[in-house]
C-alpha cells in the first residue's frame, strides 16, 4: 500500500510563500533558517487562512483551475545576511482531480537542489479555488510532491534564475489511477458516481442482497484489501458478521485500518463499525444478525455448486453493475439495522476548513427525505466532526497509522443537492 514519500531534507525553508490568485505585495523576512506553518504572508502576520476572497482572485469560474493576469510581488533576500546566494524563481499552479475540479487543502511540497548542493523543502497548501504560489524559489532541478488525503503525485521540474514556473494548466493535476480505489455496492448509496465525476478509476466488488460474494471475498482476504488505499462501503450492503468469516472480515477491516488504509462507509452500513470499531463508533441503532446463515451467504471461496456464486462476475472495473450471481433461492441479508432518523430538513455547520473552502461557506441544508437513517451519538474525542448540528452528521477517525475511517449518516442515494455533491467529493480527498 503505497503512502508519503519520506523526506530526507538537509535544510529546511520556507521562503515567501503565496497562494496563487492572491495579490500579495509584502514578505516577511526570515533571519534564519525555519520552517513555518504554509499560509498567506501578510505584513508582518502569517495566517493559515488558504481562501482568496472574490476580489482578490484571477481565477476564471469556480471549476476552471486556470489563472491569469497573476501579479508576482517582488520579494526581498529573505536570507538576512549579504553573503552570495542563489537566484530564485516563483513557482505557481492549480492541483485538480482529472477532470480538472480544483482540489482545496493540497499540501504543495517541493524540493529543489541549490546551486550550492543543498536540498531546499518549501512547502504551501492549495486556497479555495485548489490555487498554490510559492516564491523565493532556489533556481535548479528538483521535484514537486501534492498530496490530499491518500492521494498523491510526484512530478519533475526545473526552475531557471529568474523564472515563473507556471502549472496551472493541469500540470499538477492527479493521474486517474494516482490511488486504488474499491467500491463497495450497496442497497442504496452510490458514492461512485461522485468518484466518477472526479475521473478517478476504481474497482467495484457487490454487496448487495443478490450479489455479495464479491464483497465477502475482498473484505475477507487481507492481501487483496491490501492493494487498495481507500475502500469505500456504500449504505445498504449486506455483508454477514457471524461465524469464522465475519471475524476475518471485521479484524481484516481493523489491520487495514491501523496499516494506514482509508475506510468511507455510509448510513446502513454502521453494523461494520460496530463490528470493527466498538470503542471508536457510537451509534444509536439496533442491529439484528440472523440466527442461522445458508453457506451460499458466508462462503468466499470454494462455494458450493449449487450457489451459483462466480467472483469474476462480481468484480468489475469502474462501473457497479451487480446483476446478482448467485442463485436464485439464495438471496442473502446482513444483519437488520433498526436505525431511528427522521424526516425533515437539517440545519449542519461544517467543522472541517477544506470543506468549507470547497462548498464556498460554513453552513448547508440536508434533506433527509426518508426515515430510518442511521443517527450518531455525541462523538468520543478520537473522532472529529467534520459536519455537524443537532448531532455530528459526518464524523472521520484517524489512525495513528494514517489510516482513516469517514461515516457519513447522509449520501447521495437521497438527499441529493448540490451543496450535499460538492460535499462528498471534497472528503474523498479527506480520506
Amino acid at each position: 500500500m503505497k503512502h508519503k514519500v519520506n523526506q530526507a531534507i538537509a535544510l529546511t525553508i520556507v521562503l515567501g510563500i503565496s497562494f496563487a490568485c492572491e495579490d500579495q505585495s509584502r514578505s516577511e523576512p526570515n533571519h534564519k533558517p525555519q520552517v513555518r506553518d504554509a499560509g498567506t504572508t501578510v505584513g508582518s502576520e502569517v495566517t493559515n487562512d488558504a481562501s482568496i476572497s472574490e476580489n482578490s482572485s484571477s481565477c476564471d469560474g469556480e471549476m476552471s483551475g486556470e489563472c491569469s493576469e497573476m501579479e508576482i510581488a517582488e520579494v526581498e533576500d529573505a536570507s538576512g545576511n549579504e553573503e552570495e546566494t542563489c537566484r530564485t524563481g516563483v513557482i505557481r499552479g492549480v492541483v485538480c482531480a482529472p477532470n480538472r475540479d480544483p482540489v482545496v487543502g493540497a499540501l504543495v511540497t517541493v524540493e529543489i537542489t541549490s546551486c550550492t548542493g543543498e536540498l531546499i523543502t518549501y512547502q504551501t497548501q492549495t486556497n479555495a479555488r485548489g490555487g498554490y504560489q510559492i516564491t523565493d524559489v532556489t533556481h535548479g532541478e528538483g521535484h514537486i510532491t501534492i498530496s490530499a488525503g491518500s492521494f498523491t503525485n510526484d512530478y519533475e521540474i526545473t526552475l531557471e534564475a529568474d523564472q515563473v514556473l507556471d502549472l496551472s494548466q493541469g500540470q499538477t493535476c492527479f493521474k486517474v489511477d494516482s490511488t486504488q480505489l474499491a467500491v463497495v455496492s450497496g442497497e442504496f448509496d452510490s458514492i461512485e458516481h461522485s468518484i466518477e465525476r472526479l475521473g478517478f478509476r476504481y474497482d467495484t466488488y457487490c454487496g448487495d442482497s443478490v450479489s455479495n460474494y464479491g464483497a465477502r471475498a475482498l473484505l475477507s482476504n487481507a492481501s487483496l484489501m491490501a492493494q487498495y488505499d481507500i475502500i469505500f462501503l456504500n449504505c445498504g450492503n449486506q455483508i454477514e458478521f457471524l461465524g469464522e468469516v465475519g471475524e476475518r472480515i471485521t479484524a481484516n477491516l481493523r489491520s487495514f485500518v491501523e496499516g494506514g488504509g482509508s475506510l468511507y462507509v455510509s448510513d446502513l452500513s454502521s453494523g461494520i463499525l460496530d463490528a470493527a470499531f466498538p470503542s471508536i463508533f457510537s451509534f444509536q441503532h439496533s442491529v439484528w444478525y440472523e440466527e442461522t446463515l445458508d453457506e451460499c451467504c458466508t462462503c468466499t471461496d470454494n462455494c458450493p455448486s449449487n450457489c451459483g456464486a462466480d467472483l469474476q462476475a462480481e468484480i468489475y472495473s469502474n462501473h457497479s453493475m451487480c446483476m446478482g450471481t448467485i442463485a436464485e433461492d439464495y438471496i442473502c441479508f446482513g444483519p437488520y439495522i433498526d436505525a431511528y432518523g427522521e424526516v425533515g430538513l437539517r440545519e449542519a455547520t461544517i467543522e472541517n476548513e477544506n470543506l468549507r473552502n470547497a462548498l464556498g461557506r460554513d453552513s448547508m441544508t440536508i434533506d433527509f427525505d426518508s426515515p430510518g437513517w442511521v443517527e450518531l451519538s455525541e462523538s468520543n474525542p478520537q473522532v472529529e466532526t467534520l459536519v455537524g448540528g443537532e448531532q455530528p452528521y459526518m464524523v472521520r477517525y484517524s489512525s495513528n497509522a494514517g489510516g482513516r475511517v469517514i461515516f457519513t449518516s447522509f449520501h447521495n442515494h437521497h438527499q441529493p443537492s448540490e451543496d450535499l455533491e460538492k460535499i462528498l467529493r471534497a472528503i474523498i480527498f479527506e480520506l
